[in-house]
């Protein structure tokens, strides 16, 4: 059976910083997404193309077979084996004991990385771990369940390392791909399987990321809007699509600082520091308290969200996690066109959001800001999560000779 699956990226609409320390945030889904064709093949080799980080990886399945081999001896194996024999039976227990499966990613790291070409960067080496591990998980479970190769190729319209959640949207992709292919009758009759993708999704996550608070695998698996505090997320469904202007400062972000610089910041100004935070948060509920309000989906308050989202923004820059081009950008938009953005993420570089009216020609602002040397992404928030598109061979052949077109590859296939 030839299909794609895709999954979408994220936004950070309120709450960025504070949701660290226990605050609201809200996120919502991007119309920027990541693409997974899969194609049976004829012979027993599996192949992963990701042209957008020149990365091609091929594994015969006897290698595969080898690798799960060694996964079984993980202590979690047997665990994993009846949490999949759980789910096949529709058990509602088995995906909470996913969430909770005890698995020493580092261990799992260090004997799969024996299966990938030397000289990756860790670009490529987060997608082919994110992969391999995938596979692992569910190919260790039954060894045999996998008769024959496949090709799958990886397109994403996400920058890369633009806080955009780019690797939740391959690895929810990749992982609901896998599923879909390894237990396909699964995904049409099982009424959680979006929960298994955002668990997957989530195990994914942690290989490239270690510890990730699972927003982005959430909004990615879900789409739409998610209000996340404490570890616990709660989708939004009063509030419908909205429209966006990204645009990606293309200067390198590093979440780890900026969260490090604001725990400093705090720790030396508790007084000053904590208001801010709690003023972030409030911004949140304010939001939901609006929505609360409104019985039609489709008329939102925009105004205030707009000066939300001013406000909103003059916090962050109060936490000093602003950088010359997000304000640059945001000046832009507000001094040339009357629009309300923000920087979304972490900060210190990255993308800001502006926020458009519904009957606003962005043309002119995407030319200006384009000028200025910034990229531009027009796209809407609150869009559909994962989804499994059924094509023909010829579509995907198609698609596999658009992916590969002209693409030079950074590293050569890794060993079969």
């Amino acid at each position: 059976m030839n299909y794609v699956a895709s999954a979408p990226g994220k936004v950070i609409l309120f709450g960025e910083h504070a949701v660290v320390y226990g605050k609201t945030a809200i996120a919502a889904s991007i119309d920027l997404r990541t693409h997974v064709y899969c194609s049976p093949q004829g012979n027993d080799i599996v192949e992963l193309i990701c042209p957008d980080i020149g990365y091609q990886g091929t594994w015969s399945l006897n290698t595969l077979r080898s690798m799960a081999s060694k996964f079984q001896k993980n202590s979690a194996h047997k665990e994993l084996q009846e949490i999949f024999a759980g789910i096949k039976c529709s058990n509602p227990d088995s995906l909470e004991r996913l969430s909770r499966l005890n698995i020493d990613l580092d261990l799992v790291q260090a004997e799969l990385s024996e299966f990938l070409a030397p000289g990756l960067d860790n670009s490529q080496k987060g997608a082919a771990l994110s992969f391999l591990t995938l596979m692992a998980l569910l190919f260790s479970s039954d060894m045999d369940m996998l008769g024959r190769g496949f090709m799958m190729a990886v397109q994403s319209t996400l920058p890369v390392g633009a806080g955009l959640g780019s690797s939740a949207s391959f690895s929810v992709s990749v992982g609901g791909a896998l599923l879909n292919l390894l237990f396909p009758e699964f995904l049409s009759k099982n009424p959680n399987c979006l929960e298994l993708v955002n668990r997957l999704g989530y195990l994914a996550e942690r290989v490239i990321h270690g510890n990730p608070s699972g927003v982005d695998n959430t909004v990615s698996t879900y789409g739409k809007f998610v209000t996340y505090q404490k570890g616990e997320f709660s989708k939004l469904h009063s509030l419908s699509s909205l429209r966006i202007l990204l645009t990606n400062s293309k200067v390198p972000r590093n979440t780890k600082q900026m969260v490090a610089g604001v725990r400093e910041f705090r720790n030396q100004f508790p007084r000053v520091v904590d208001p801010i935070l709690d003023s972030i948060h409030n911004i949140s509920h304010t939001l939901l308290e609006l929505l609360s309000q409104s019985n039609d989906q489709s008329n939102h308050p925009l105004p205030a969200i707009h000066d939300l989202v001013v406000v909103n923004h003059q916090l962050l820059c109060c936490l000093k996690v602003s950088h010359p081009s997000l304000e640059t950008i945001v000046a832009t938009c507000k001094q040339d066109f009357g629009l309300a953005a923000k920087l979304t993420g972490a900060g210190g570089g990255g993308c800001a959001l502006a926020l458009l009216p519904k009957e606003f020609d962005e043309k002119p602002l995407c030319a200006k800001l384009t000028s200025q040397g910034f990229d531009v992404f027009p796209t809407t928030l609150g869009g559909e999560g994962f989804q499994i598109h059924p094509q023909t061979s010829d579509q995907i052949k198609a698609a596999f000779k658009a992916a590969l077109n002209n693409v030079s590859f950074k590293v050569g296939r890794s060993a079969i």
